[in-house]
């Protein structure tokens, strides 16, 4: 029972294959990238013509030491990118850089913040 349940929860909160940036490419897109900052997060946003959009989600060690912390941002930031990608209409490479506020951020604050920077970048409707 429980491990129906463990993988049923790892399929929801993982974001869908065709949108995820291979771990290679992370360094040169926060390279290349343009910068947006906001209260919980940083975003780096390279622009590609094709290629649909790929999305990485980073919670560096220095910000906290317990992994369980790190995992929760990353889940929330997750859930919250996955419920805007039917609204986005661009393509290219996002990396988004979680900061030390994100610890104290509801899931409610995230979605909202997420939304407003991909409408700054353009890239939701």
């Amino acid at each position: 029972m429980f491990l129906v349940f463990y993988f049923s929860f790892l399929i929801f909160t993982l974001l869908p294959k065709p949108y995820r940036l291979p771990s290679h490419k992370i360094l040169s897109t926060i390279k290349k990238g343009r910068l947006l900052t906001s209260r919980n997060f940083n975003i780096r946003w390279f622009e590609k013509k094709d290629g649909g959009l790929k999305i990485a989600i980073v919670v560096p060690v220095r910000l906290d030491k317990r992994a369980t912390k790190r995992n929760r941002a990353k889940r929330l930031l997750r859930e919250a990118i996955r419920q805007c990608l039917p609204q986005t209409k661009a393509s290219g490479q996002m990396v988004v850089l979680a900061t030390k506020n994100i610890f104290s951020a509801t899931f409610q604050e995230l979605s909202k913040e997420i939304g407003e920077s991909l409408k700054k970048l353009n890239i939701k409707n």
